[in-house]
């Protein structure tokens, strides 16, 4: 199963990130970023070259003793996509033609909200503008309905049981 990989490493006074693409225990592909929005840039476009939703993040933190240690950190939303269209007319197009990349951000994005609790989910941003297609919670699960649909029509059936999970945590 194919999985991102990015690590921070900090050398120094300076910190960089190793962004990975993983299957198995081969390494497919590979890039360093040196900012934080140039590695979720480089995460999208390999969950999207891809076509996984599997990304892990790893910090390290150097403590005074010099170890390289993994903190325990605090949830963190995922970065939104944004789309390149600029209405909702021109987004349901888009959403027709990339259903994909629809269902597995409703995965993440419902997770999500579910971890933290929230009652609105923010899916996609419209082309860069800071305005954002959001989903109230009583939609959810009719989406992951879909999506489980989706994911049984592409014969990705780890998705399909991630629906599952999920949809079993808002019942």
């Amino acid at each position: 199963m194919i999985k991102i990989v990015a690590e921070s490493v900090k050398n120094k006074n300076k910190t960089h990130f190793v962004v990975k693409v993983v299957d198995g225990d081969n390494v497919i592909d590979e890039q360093i970023a040196t900012t934080i929005n140039k590695r979720d840039q480089l995460i999208w476009g390999f969950a999207e070259q891809f076509n996984t939703t599997d990304i892990h993040i790893i910090n390290e933190v150097k403590t005074k003793s010099g170890k390289a240690v993994t903190p325990k950190s605090k949830f963190k939303f995922s970065e939104i996509p944004s789309i390149p269209v600029l209405d909702m007319e021109d987004a349901a197009d888009f959403f027709d033609e990339n259903e994909d990349i629809v269902y597995n951000r409703v995965l993440i994005a419902v997770g999500e909200g579910i971890e933290a609790d929230k009652k609105v989910i923010r899916l996609f941003e419209l082309n860069g503008t800071g305005v954002y297609l959001t989903s109230e919670k009583e939609d959810w699960i009719p989406g992951l309905v879909n999506a489980e649909k989706y994911f049984i029509g592409s014969e990705d059936y780890e998705k399909c049981a991630l629906c599952v999970e999920l949809l079993n945590k808002l019942k």
